[in-house]
């Protein structure tokens, strides 16, 4: 799923990730380069039914935290990953 700008900028707590995802990439002495993952679950409102939705934005693999920018995120409606939970149980 995509997000909307709000009022041209990015929802709060994605711009807040992103800053925590830098702030952390950019020091050795926590995070290897090129490595760590990051996420956050955030409200935006669904360009779809206009209702809020809680999305769960997840660092992509292979991407370096401490240049992590909006386009290195995956997004999923929080909503629908709980839901497979019935269908899958893990291994």
């Amino acid at each position: 799923m995509s997000f909307q700008l709000v009022n041209g900028e990015l929802p709060d707590g994605v711009a807040q990730l992103l800053a925590r995802s830098n702030r952390f990439g950019s020091d050795p002495a926590v995070t290897n380069y090129g490595g760590g993952n990051t996420s956050a679950k955030v409200m935006v409102t669904s360009p779809a039914s206009n209702r809020p939705v809680e999305l769960l934005f997840v660092k992509g693999s292979g991407g370096d935290l401490g240049t992590l920018r909006a386009t290195g995120l995956a997004a999923i409606e929080r909503d629908r990953l709980v839901g497979l939970d019935k269908v899958y149980r893990g291994v």
